[in-house]
């Protein structure tokens, strides 16, 4: 998607970038304490994209995407504590790559930048021993 000035984003399950319209995957992207969460096609939002009203990001704060199965969440950042803030159901995108996008605004940029695989956490268990002896 083409995107207007100052918007900023992050993407996910991401293929065909590179070419003039030919990009497609998932995409929460930012403008003026709107966030967007959007299956995108050939550069354009589908009807399953959703809009979510945010208080304006500020310097610090962060934007993440998480895709676990067919769900599709956009996150944001503040003071260190990450916030589930919008999801959506969609099966079109399964595979493909992690991308960012950065606006037109000169102020703005991105750090920290990384992805990787949802892991499924180990179980414990723990026991405790009672009993008693003599030596």
């Amino acid at each position: 998607r083409a995107h207007a000035l100052g918007e900023s984003g992050v993407g996910a399950r991401w293929s065909g970038a590179g070419g003039t319209n030919a990009a497609d995957g998932y995409f929460v992207r930012y403008n003026n304490s709107i966030i967007f969460l959007e299956p995108t096609t050939i550069l354009s939002p589908t009807a399953s994209s959703i809009t979510i009203n945010v208080a304006a990001l500020v310097a610090g704060d962060g934007l993440g995407i998480q895709c676990i199965g067919s769900n599709i969440q956009a996150w944001v950042r503040r003071s260190g504590v990450w916030t589930l803030v919008g999801s959506i159901n969609d099966t079109t995108y399964t595979t493909g790559f992690l991308c960012m996008s950065i606006g037109g605004v000169a102020t703005q940029e991105i750090d920290d930048f990384v992805g990787g695989t949802v892991v499924a956490p180990v179980e414990t268990k723990s026991f405790h021993l009672a009993g008693r002896g003599a030596i």
